[in-house]
């Protein structure tokens, strides 16, 4: 299943529908999901700026909703995804994502991939991080309307926690 599968999934629901008519403010804004050999349900999210709640769904064999939670955001309100502007599939952003790995960071080994379709600067982007066996985190950040990458950085899981 893609994103926009997992979108189609969970908006055709009965209990996303259902949702909807208890308050019709949310809106799309992120997808969601992790890769380790296998590919995890999608996680669909939606945000309302009324409540400045987002609210999950996951698109497993049936629509399982999480109450809803404080969005993190760094200032004002989440911007929504239109997945119809989404052309560059799951598999593809990867791919590109992949070469830039080999080229420009090829002694790192990828153990597990965070995926997350959203919209950043205004347009919508595959923002994939990858945790390396070396406990560092690659981010490459791949448009997800042209393919193109945005941009890309290596960070250190250690130096997470200090103040620089």
């Amino acid at each position: 299943m893609d994103a926009h599968e997992a979108v189609e999934f969970v908006e055709g629901s009965e209990r996303f529908r259902g949702f909807l008519g208890e308050d019709g403010s949310y809106y799309l804004v992120h997808c969601f999901c992790t890769v380790e050999g296998e590919r995890s349900p999608w996680q669909v999210g939606y945000y309302s700026r009324r409540t400045r709640k987002i609210v999950v769904f996951t698109a497993g064999k049936e629509v399982v909703q999480a109450p809803a939670d404080e969005a993190f955001r760094e200032s004002g309100h989440v911007p929504p995804l239109d997945v119809g502007g989404v052309s560059v599939r799951l598999d593809d952003a990867l791919g590109v994502a992949g070469e830039v790995r080999r080229e420009r960071y090829p002694h790192e080994a990828v153990g597990k991939t965070i995926v997350l379709l959203q919209v950043i600067g205004g347009r919508p982007l595959w923002n994939l991080t990858f945790i390396t066996q070396s406990f560092n985190m690659l981010n490459i950040r791949v448009d997800a309307a042209s393919g193109e990458v945005v941009a890309d950085s290596l960070h250190s899981l250690m130096s997470l926690g200090r103040q620089e």
